[in-house]
């Protein structure tokens, strides 16, 4: 860790010292900043707690984040595309054609994912026809008598869907294990949970100084960093702007701005 970097407190000075230099309402301004630059003494300890803390909890996340985003650069592009010949006409939400990080795939001109047909599927149609075959099967002798050709082809079909799909589900989890990548998505997915607890306890605390209202101010700056699906899912999100709003409003009344 770079020891010449300016601590959490002293950057929430810096901006308290630059509210004041840049307000355009003159010296009450100035004078409710600058008091404000003493505010470890006098604002919520656990807040100033938890806002001296985020820095390296907003740090581990996107640090996770970018090791996440160069294993998916590195990997994606030989991530395999399902064989033709194993798509499948239904929409099976549990077997999707799916990338690297377990999303559905919208081939391009179509608007839905595709479905896969398992090496499983496949094996048990392969035996399916073989019961056909040997009159296993109620009425499998009838069947057989209207087209065995055409029982035997539909064989020879599935035990190559079922070789393709072998060699398909193989490679997936060759890439798999050699990415690591779902090692990388845990730790993001374990960084992220830190951050939203970590801002979801500093929104919670109350502030009394502008202190107080610029670490709240750094804990929405660092959830926005978070992607776009987690934040809009998140049960506070909607609010934490208008509550950081509120607080400015409330300190500026106090202060008779």
């Amino acid at each position: 860790m770079d020891t010449n970097q300016p601590t959490p407190e002293i950057n929430r000075r810096r901006l308290l010292l630059g509210l004041a230099a840049a307000s355009t309402i003159g010296a009450a301004a100035a004078v409710v900043a600058v008091s404000a630059v003493t505010a470890a003494e006098i604002e919520n300890p656990e807040l100033v707690r938890l806002g001296d803390a985020l820095v390296g909890i907003e740090a581990a996340y996107l640090n996770a984040a970018a090791v996440a985003a160069a294993v998916l650069a590195e990997w994606s592009p030989k991530w395999p595309a399902a064989p033709e010949a194993l798509l499948n006409g239904c929409r099976d939400r549990d077997n999707l054609e799916r990338d690297l990080t377990g999303q559905g795939i919208i081939r391009p001109g179509h608007q839905y994912c595709k479905s896969v047909l398992t090496a499983e599927e496949c094996r048990d149609q392969v035996a399916y026809i073989e019961d056909v075959l040997t009159k296993t099967l109620p009425k499998a002798k009838r069947w057989r008598a209207a087209g065995r050709a055409e029982w035997e082809a539909s064989l020879v079909e599935w035990q190559e869907r079922h070789r393709l799909a072998v060699d398909y589900e193989q490679e997936k989890a060759a890439i798999l294990e050699l990415s690591a990548y779902r090692h990388a998505a845990d730790a993001v997915s374990a960084a992220r949970s830190t951050l939203e607890r970590t801002v979801t306890e500093i929104m919670a605390q109350p502030e009394s100084t502008m202190s107080g209202v610029i670490i709240k101010a750094q804990a929405l700056a660092a959830w926005g960093k978070v992607d776009q699906f987690s934040r809009f899912f998140h049960v506070n999100s909607t609010v934490w702007g208008t509550e950081l709003a509120n607080a400015v409003l409330r300190l500026a009344g106090k202060a008779g701005l």
